[in-house]
């Protein structure tokens, strides 16, 4: 492959002419975007001690640290929001910086500014706060206003005020019913403080950029066409991902077969960068920058729904958030560009936080940014108009894995959204080993609680025979309103979802608030529910289920593992989720169809209807949370293992009943199971990454160009063997390597590893192991 130079650009300051609508075609090369995130949560969601029952937003917190109340902790608001790059960009310093940008035809920026936000800065500026670095003002909205209403060439707003979950939640991981609440809250929020002139935003930025397929219905339904995705999760679903381990790579989970169903993309068009993070995101070319759809079929009735995916890019978006950038590197990008399906940069990233929060960022980068892109001959330009102008086709339908970007501490844009969402675990021999039958988790222990609010409120609701009002959901009391029972307790419960209480587990206070928004949210509707529990038909609320290891049978990774790989003994896995009910759960059951060898591609493996469904009861587990608070209602546990399926595509998911019938099925949900111990992924080879404790990277490997093969004796016959060499051959060992060569052991990732240059004839990879006086496993074949 030739190797692709980024020469440093020379950024120049340029004031492009506006061009004509209608002697403008579109630019068909690299276009360029970013996605500003601005959110401050509701850090205390009790009930404030005046007024109308409604929880405290951040004047009315800062009042109570200031009269030496010791909650919340350990965020100081008065510091938060006194920064005064905060008090800047949450009020006019955006609008000031796409003015800057008015001289391109079609660029613009997409922000996300959380209801929470809002209400936070509202309650501030309501009383003219100022927290040493500048004051928070009557009016902080009309610049947000104004800019709205400037469009592109086309009549696309340039300030793209995308939707959100109000309160930061992760979608994935809430009730649908929940789900939907948080973003009507949001647009209305949006619609109250933006006005109505220019109709929502059809975008979404998911907290934390955390997305799952399943979420894709519920969007529609509130009007959402595209969602940003993290651009990884296509690049790790593609048939023929490159896969590297630890921080020169990916530092999570292994994908698992079961989402590698996109067409391969050609080695050569994938390539990694470190960040500072601590990984090397993969970038996957052009694929991983195109627009796509994606789909979900609903599993009761078969129905489709479809989403436009924006991807971000996870290596040009983190360092876009941290400092000045060559835009030359976009070079390798614009090399594999299609003229007729474009690549997007986009740059999604914090808005308030780091150096992207600051006013260097805003006043000169964004501008000087913009100027190089156009100097280079790409667009900059805006989601919306991008999509006006190459929308893909409609047979364009790809998978893209669950998971979240790869900013997040300690996750790297972990599948099952590890960081907020930590397996139930147990220390032994100082190796953290996952068991939902007797291992512990802060971070469950806080959605265990969360489940049993969204049941409580969900439930009352349904017996009441009510809509919500939204406003008095968003705002009790607002507009003169008299809010109900039913309308507080979600005003509450929603208090409860913000991902950054649980990012660093429970420190200070923070498992303690879903508890207390718990604790207000049920002191209105318990009520309600007790004046008529027979008339309950709401189902039990159940967490989506989880699995350990991601890849049975196979190789493992990530920080659950303490970034060391681990074979799988044997194909065994847990499934365990969270389910609660109002009047008691009488049956929770995991079903599993075993597909063999077909992957999940086609809408048959993803309804519940048809094929051969085990079931399997599973175990109840009743247990209270570890930081030792006292929930008045929790979620119990319920786990099975699985066992004695191999080399198989698996689907799955969990139904559980409550005492008056009603029932709840969960997503259907796909993994591949291998054989275990190093033994054969099926087929006669495997052209995954991994097979048993042998992995090569890349993965396919690449004829003339190097490999390594890395080996984990984990469980091995020859585990004290040292060193481990290597039988090595080509070509159904119709080449061997002689003598077996010694492997190199790496301390970082405990594994063998030996590199060595691909034959240019090689169509076949084989190897064995031994401790270099014949004892070896079985062979593999790649």
């Amino acid at each position: 492959m030739t190797p692709i130079s980024c020469a440093t650009r020379l950024c120049l300051c340029l004031l492009l002419p506006q061009i004509p609508a209608a002697l403008a075609d579109p630019n068909t090369n690299v276009h360029t975007t970013w996605l500003w995130h601005l959110h401050q949560p509701i850090y205390w969601p009790d009930r404030r001690d005046y007024g109308v029952d409604h929880y405290e937003n951040a004047w009315d917190t800062i009042q109570q640290q200031n009269a030496g109340r010791p909650h919340p902790s350990p965020e100081v608001l008065s510091t938060v929001f006194g920064e005064a790059d905060r008090v800047n960009v949450y009020q006019g310093e955006i609008e000031s910086t796409l003015s800057g940008l008015l001289g391109y035809p079609n660029a613009g920026v997409q922000v996300n500014y959380s209801g929470a936000l809002i209400e936070n800065v509202q309650s501030l500026a309501a009383v003219g706060w100022n927290g040493g670095n500048g004051s928070y003002n009557n009016g902080w909205n009309n610049s947000f206003q104004t800019a709205r209403g400037w469009t592109t060439r086309s009549g696309k707003p340039r300030l793209d005020l995308v939707n959100f979950t109000y309160h930061h939640a992760i979608a994935p991981l809430v009730d649908d019913q929940t789900l939907e609440m948080e973003l009507l809250i949001q647009q209305r929020q949006m619609q109250i403080f933006w006005g109505t002139n220019v109709p929502l935003s059809r975008g979404y930025f998911p907290a934390e950029t955390c997305f799952s397929e399943h979420i894709i219905p519920i969007l529609n339904k509130v009007g959402i066409a595209w969602s940003v995705v993290a651009n990884n999760h296509l690049a790790r679903s593609c048939a023929d991902f490159q896969l590297v381990l630890g921080s020169g790579g990916e530092n999570c989970d292994i994908p698992n077969p079961a989402d590698q169903i996109n067409p391969a993309q050609g080695a050569g068009n994938y390539q990694r960068t470190s960040i500072a993070r601590g990984c090397a995101p993969t970038q996957v070319m052009p694929f991983g920058f195109q627009l796509h759809y994606a789909r979900y079929v609903d599993p009761n009735t078969g129905a489709a729904s479809e989403i436009i995916l924006a991807p971000a890019d996870q290596v040009f978006g983190w360092d876009d958030s941290y400092s000045t950038w060559d835009l030359g590197r976009i070079a390798s990008v614009a090399a594999r560009n299609n003229p007729a399906h474009p690549a997007l940069v986009l740059c999604a990233h914090d808005g308030d936080n780091a150096w992207s929060g600051g006013n260097s960022y805003y006043s000169q980068w964004v501008s000087q940014m913009a100027s190089t892109a156009a100097s280079d001959g790409y667009e900059p330009t805006t989601i919306e108009q991008f999509i006006s102008d190459f929308p893909p086709a409609a047979n364009d339908v790809v998978h893209v894995e669950d998971g979240g970007w790869v900013f997040a501490d300690s996750d790297f844009g972990s599948p099952s959204f590890i960081n907020w969402n930590w397996p139930p675990s147990y220390s032994s021999n100082g190796n953290n080993v996952v068991d939902p039958s007797i291992g512990a988790t802060d971070k469950g222990d806080n959605w265990r609680v969360i489940i049993a609010t969204e049941n409580r409120m969900e439930t009352a609701q349904q017996i009441s025979g009510i809509t919500p009002n939204i406003d008095q959901v968003r705002d009790p009391g607002s507009f003169g309103g008299t809010p109900k029972a039913v309308e507080l307790g979600w005003h509450y419960c929603l208090g409860s979802l913000d991902s950054g209480f649980i990012y660093y587990g429970c420190g200070g206070d923070e498992c303690l608030r879903a508890i207390i928004a718990q604790s207000n949210a049920c002191r209105n509707v318990d009520a309600v529910i007790a004046a008529n529990p027979t008339a309950d038909t709401t189902p039990p609320t159940v967490f989506l289920p989880q699995r350990s290891p991601w890849n049975p049978g196979g190789t493992n990774f990530g920080v659950q593992y303490g970034y060391k790989t681990v074979v799988a003994p044997n194909s065994d896995f847990w499934v365990w989720t969270y389910a609660y009910d109002v009047s008691g759960i009488t049956n929770v059951s995991l079903l599993i169809r075993n597909d063999g060898t077909n992957p999940p591609t086609s809408d048959q493996f993803k309804i519940y209807a048809g094929g051969s469904w085990q079931t399997n009861n599973m175990t109840r587990r009743v247990t209270p949370p570890v930081s030792g608070y006292t929930p008045e209602y929790i979620a119990d546990y319920y786990y099975s293992q699985v066992t004695t399926i191999s080399n198989a595509f698996v689907d799955y998911y969990v139904s559980a009943t409550d005492s008056y019938g009603n029932t709840q099925k969960t997503p259907i949900q796909h993994v591949w199971v291998g054989a275990g111990s190093g033994g054969s992924s099926g087929g006669g080879g495997n052209t995954n990454a991994c097979d048993g404790r042998a992995c090569v990277a890349p993965s396919p490997p690449v004829q003339g160009n190097p490999v390594t093969i890395s080996y984990s004796t984990n469980g091995s016959p020859i585990a004290t063997a040292n060193p481990i060499h290597i039988h090595l051959g080509w070509n159904n060992w119709s080449t061997v390597v002689s003598p077996d060569p010694a492997m190199t052991f790496n301390a970082a990732s405990n594994l063998w590893q030996f590199t060595t240059n691909v034959p240019a004839n090689a169509t076949e990879l084989d190897c064995d192991f031994n401790n270099g006086s014949g004892n070896r496993p079985p062979s593999r074949k790649t």
